[in-house]
């Protein structure tokens, strides 16, 4: 796991991007952006921001593994939970795109963009090493 100076901030920011997933996945009505798009394609975007977000924090390390196994075990659990109100229905499909947006983080994480927290943190907080 990395040391970050603000890591209680960026796990707490992470931890928000959690809930958010799931009050969205488990409202009856969740909010619809006012632009036509893709339903999957937010499905993907939202695991892929989650995965890369914790993998800034937590790479390298098996951690991160365990996250990501995490998140794509709880958008298949949530996905069933959709399929238990009158309101919203299960979609395989849903799911792989969830898959498929964790997967995508993960290799951001191989990325020189893995290091954007760090880099923030060093221009914020006026540290040049």
């Amino acid at each position: 796991m990395r040391q970050l100076k603000l890591q209680n901030l960026w796990l707490l920011i992470g931890w928000l991007l959690l809930a958010a997933i799931v009050y969205l996945s488990l409202a009856p009505a969740p909010p619809e952006p006012d632009f036509e798009i893709n339903d999957k394609v937010l499905h993907f975007a939202m695991y892929f921001v989650l995965t890369a977000w914790f993998a800034q924090i937590f790479l390298p390390g098996k951690r991160l593994v365990i996250y990501a196994l995490s998140f794509f075990a709880l958008g298949v659990v949530l996905e069933f939970g959709q399929g238990l109100s009158d309101e919203r229905s299960t979609s395989l499909l849903d799911a792989l795109a969830n898959g498929t947006g964790i997967v995508a983080g993960l290799l951001l994480a191989l990325t020189p963009l893995a290091l954007t927290l760090e880099c923030f943190e060093r221009i914020a907080l006026g540290q040049n090493s």
